[in-house]
């Protein structure tokens, strides 16, 4: 009995999630009302309260839930490879693969965020996730000032995906990967595997 009620919970939790998705991303977060994502999600106010006490606490878990999910795809790429090239290469692509994937979400996290300050130290911590992955990778290859290459890779990540995503091209992000990739591992003097 209570594991079937913790698995209805998840699955209310899961359909909360999805439908907020939904909304957070037409709307933004500040036109968003619990309202409207308990009438989307097919659930009373109640039980929407019940997994998320406020439209915070709700936006925070999608934040949570999209981090998870890059990092462990970005995991993921890595692990086959034996180099640290082709372990960054495979990181950055497997970044843009799962962004073009889930555009609604990268566009909600990383371009309509919130000004919200706790959310917006929510959506750091996330770009400070990635930084910490690439750094271990460059520390792992002696590159010199690791952290302020991180640094400097995340951001011009983020700047292309920010581009990708306002430009009305034909261009996916998943081809923008390469190119990128390659001009990254020349800033540290690494050519890419061929």
């Amino acid at each position: 009995m209570k594991t079937e009620q913790s698995r209805e919970g998840l699955i209310t939790r899961s359909r909360v999630l999805q439908a907020a998705l939904s909304v957070f991303s037409q709307k933004g977060y500040h036109e968003t009302t619990m309202d409207e994502v308990a009438k989307a999600a097919q659930v009373s106010k109640g039980a929407l309260y019940l997994h998320f006490p406020s439209k915070q606490s709700l936006f925070s878990a999608l934040v949570e839930t999209a981090a998870n999910m890059l990092v462990e795809e970005m995991q993921e790429a890595m692990r086959p490879h034996q180099s640290h090239r082709a372990q960054l290469k495979a990181a950055v692509e497997a970044a843009f693969a799962l962004l073009e994937r889930y555009r609604a979400v990268a566009r909600l996290v990383f371009v309509r965020g919130s000004s919200d300050p706790l959310l917006e130290q929510q959506i750091y911590r996330v770009h400070q996730r990635m930084v910490t992955l690439i750094r271990e990778q460059l520390e792992e290859a002696h590159v010199p000032d690791a952290q302020l290459v991180a640094l400097a890779w995340v951001g011009a990540i983020y700047e292309v995906l920010v581009w990708w995503m306002h430009e009305e091209t034909a261009t996916t992000l998943t081809d923008l990967a390469t190119p990128l990739t390659q001009l990254l591992l020349r800033s540290i003097r690494v050519e890419e595997d061929k």
